[in-house]
């Protein structure tokens, strides 16, 4: 080491001192061992798995593991904001958390759209439950990971420590329950890991996007399963817990809204029926990024940290400047299936489905495959997979392919360009146009 430094860096030091006036300095580099340290040779040959690390001083002398499967829930029920819209299933969360009436709410099944807070109550639960009952054997998993899960079992035959790792659970948490439509092998294995946990008397909560019985391709028996206990819809938040869900978002992220601020703000996420957790998120994502690119637009006073609070003229013009296809789109009810989409852009692109599912690779063609994919990934849980059988491809890397080449001609902002009709709009246009037919009810 020393031979290295004195070869590589010593020179330059010398370099430096003498262009500062200094004489040129005699520098020697000496290496000390520090006790304790080893040399390369003397160091122990790496595990495989690398040791856990001790504890801290400050660190809590429980010997609680995560869940297996590495998860930790980071969704607390106390910080769950609660309306009409969400009432009965937090009241239901909490018993099933805290033990209370268990058989009479497991298999508790929440469902509703996505964004009004089935996640955050699953999460809450399996960390309330873990937090009560440190040895608790909790698992929280979406159907995807859990479908994985088993196939990854099946293939390297490891079935009995599957059904083992998943069916000695105290909490079984199981979200994205639509995932599971069409995959029979995975909804027997699901239907007989149910049985089992419940034959051992532990808590089962579930989530989806759709009620039971709307999830299409689910088997009967799973259904029956799932109707067993308690089914509880969430709703979009109404007016008042919207407010609530704005104000406390914004004081996370530590935007400070002046009165008339808040309402333009709160008046926008109603119009635009932008009510659950991740649209509001975005309108405030949004007011956050152009008050930063835009300090100069906002009258609000100088003084805070974010400049002082935002009022409605910084809100108007961060909405301003996010006006287009997005802004316009409008409130999407109940859940989009794919041949809707495809439909849709066939008929608003004048593309047969013949020629859709084709070969060709005229430019109208290949551009509505790139919108069908982007808009089913929008609309849909599909997977790639999934995507490419609804569209009649024979591999899925087609679809991703298109979709990749989707995003980054929106990027550019390249020109449609397929003729007359459509002379004029951007790609990003023509998304705009087609989102908001997709989105339309009376298309379905």
């Amino acid at each position: 080491m020393a031979q290295v430094l004195d070869r590589n860096v010593v020179p330059a030091i010398r370099r430096a001192m003498e262009a500062a006036g200094e004489s040129t300095p005699a520098v020697r580099v000496r290496v000390e061992r520090q006790a304790g340290s080893t040399t390369p040779e003397e160091a122990p040959s790496r595990p495989a798995t690398a040791p856990r690390p001790a504890p801290g001083p400050a660190a809590a002398p429980s010997r609680r593991k995560p869940p297996a499967g590495g998860f930790a829930p980071r969704a607390r029920l106390e910080d769950f904001l609660v309306g009409e819209s969400n009432r009965l299933a937090h009241r239901a969360a909490l018993r099933i958390a805290e033990g209370i009436d268990d058989a009479a709410f497991s298999p508790l099944f929440l469902h509703g759209p996505s964004g009004v807070g089935k996640t955050h109550l699953l999460e809450g639960i399996a960390r309330r439950t873990q937090e009560r009952n440190p040895g608790a054997r909790v698992r929280y998993v979406t159907a995807e990971a859990f479908t994985n899960e088993f196939i990854n079992a099946i293939q390297n035959r490891g079935m009995d420590s599957f059904r083992k790792t998943w069916r000695g659970v105290t909490l079984l948490c199981i979200d994205d329950v639509h995932f599971l439509r069409g995959k029979q092998s995975t909804q027997t294995e699901l239907l007989h890991t149910l049985d089992a946990v419940g034959l051992r008397q532990a808590r089962i909560v579930l989530a989806s996007d759709e009620p039971p019985r709307k999830i299409a391709e689910l088997s009967d028996q799973l259904v029956s399963r799932f109707m067993g206990g308690a089914v509880v819809r969430i709703d979009e938040p109404d007016d008042a817990l919207c407010r609530q869900l704005l104000v406390a978002l914004a004081a996370r992220r530590g935007l400070v809204f002046t009165e008339d601020g808040i309402s333009m703000l709160v008046q926008r996420a109603l119009e635009q029926n932008r009510r659950n957790v991740r649209e509001i998120e975005g309108l405030l994502t949004q007011v956050a990024a152009v008050r930063r690119l835009l300090p100069c637009e906002s009258r609000s006073e100088p003084g805070s940290r974010s400049g002082g609070p935002i009022d409605s003229d910084a809100v108007r013009t961060a909405l301003l400047a996010g006006e287009g296809a997005s802004a316009k789109r409008p409130a999407q009810r109940g859940p989009i299936r794919l041949d809707a989409i495809i439909r849709t852009c066939c008929e608003q692109m004048r593309v047969t489905t013949e020629d859709l599912f084709g070969r060709g690779r005229h430019r109208r063609v290949v551009l509505t495959r790139g919108l069908i994919v982007t808009l089913a990934r929008e609309f849909t849980t599909l997977s790639y997979p999934e995507i490419a059988r609804g569209m009649k491809r024979p591999n899925h890397s087609t679809v991703i392919t298109a979709f990749n080449r989707m995003k980054g001609q929106i990027s550019a902002g390249e020109d449609a360009a397929c003729g007359p009709d459509l002379a004029g709009l951007t790609i990003a246009d023509l998304l705009g146009r087609l989102r908001a037919a997709v989105a339309d009810p009376s298309r379905r």
